[in-house]
Order: C-alpha cells, then sequence, then structure tokens
C-alpha cells in the first residue's frame, strides 16, 4: 500500500467487517478510475444502444434469478461466476 493509494485505505477500511466488502469496493473504485481515463466522444455515443443495453442486461439477470434452477437447488443457484465485470458500463 502506497502513500497515494487511497483505494486501498478506503478497501481496508471499509472492509474490516467481511473481505466481500473489501474486494467489492476496490473492484467498484479501480474500475471507475479506469473508466474515467478514458476519452469520451460524443459523436461515438449512442444513447438508444446503451439504454436497450442496460435493459437487457438487467432482463437475463432477472430471468436468470427467477428460474426453475434456482428454485430447485438455491445452494446452487447462489454460487458466484467467478468474474466481476463493469456490466453495460463497459
Amino acid at each position: 500500500m502506497h502513500e497515494d493509494n487511497w483505494q486501498a485505505t478506503v478497501g481496508l477500511f471499509t472492509g474490516a467487517m467481511a473481505k466481500e466488502v473489501v474486494v467489492g469496493t476496490l473492484n467498484t473504485l479501480y474500475t471507475a478510475e479506469n473508466i474515467q481515463d478514458e476519452e469520451f466522444n460524443p459523436a461515438e455515443f449512442n444513447l438508444g444502444e446503451e439504454l436497450f443495453s442496460a435493459i437487457d442486461e438487467t432482463w437475463q439477470s432477472l430471468k436468470d434469478t427467477f428460474s426453475l434452477s434456482v428454485l430447485m437447488n438455491p445452494i446452487e443457484a447462489s454460487k458466484g461466476d467467478g468474474e466481476m465485470g463493469t456490466g453495460a458500463m463497459a
């Protein structure tokens, strides 16, 4: 941990109770930092496409959450997929 690495400090502080909080906090902070470093080109931005992507991702997530396989085997269904993406923000 470096003196100017405030993300690590925030992650350790918020994660005093659970390691999941540390991982989630650091992922959010570093992902947001990477997004801010990217150039934004308004000519390439398509609001309709972004909204459709967000709605589609939400719909797929809801379908997966309330599927029959989840109801039949909630322990297996609650396992993570092993990756943390940026979702519709990417």
